[in-house]
């Protein structure tokens, strides 16, 4: 997870080229749905 203390989460059914960008940057990775449901309800 993020080294954040608020992290971000971006939900898309598709990736557009900007996501892909996103994604590839430094501090930033890939969950699926329920994961970062589960970050954000301090179940993890």
């Amino acid at each position: 997870m993020s080294d954040l203390d608020r992290p971000l989460t971006v939900a898309a059914r598709g990736r557009s080229p900007w996501i892909d960008a996103v994604v590839q940057e430094v501090g930033v990775d890939t969950t699926t749905v329920e994961a970062a449901l589960a970050n954000y309800a301090g179940v993890t």
